[in-house]
């Protein structure tokens, strides 16, 4: 029996820029985002100020998850080596282990919004529950 698939067409207005190859100022500027907010949560943690450490931290996370999501899928312009060897800084600067990250991720494209979908299936839940599985994730 065939399942007919829907599958949602992009707009026919919007000019896309996805999956273009990024200049080498786009590359050093993907590559060097993280490092301002790496630098001044150490900073703020050695200071008085060490409670803003903190929201330095957070900044630095989510610019180094985006880098991590570009060397996934080699959007930095560099061979797949030089992706890999981004991904090993950035587990060490982030104390865990980005090529997990990396495997989830692709299982989530793989398997998008199925049953194997292990990183988007929290998109069927609730505000609640996503942020008790939050925690929870990495053990999943």
């Amino acid at each position: 029996m065939h399942k007919s698939v829907y599958r949602e067409a992009p707009p026919r207005n919007v000019n896309w820029r996805d999956l273009l190859p990024v200049t080498r100022r786009q590359r050093w500027r993907e590559l060097t985002l993280p490092l301002p907010w790496l630098a001044l949560s150490w900073t703020l943690y050695a200071s008085p100020l060490w409670q803003l450490g903190a929201a330095g931290s957070f900044m630095f996370f989510l610019c180094a998850l985006r880098l991590n999501h570009e060397a996934i899928h080699g959007n930095l312009g560099l061979p797949r080596g030089g992706d890999i060897a981004v991904l090993h800084v950035l587990s060490a600067l982030m104390s865990g282990c980005n090529c997990s990250v990396a495997w989830s991720h692709m299982q989530h494209h793989r398997h998008a919004m199925g049953p194997g979908d292990i990183e988007g299936h929290c998109g069927h839940m609730s505000a609640i529950q996503v942020l008790c599985y939050g925690p929870r994730f990495q053990w999943i």
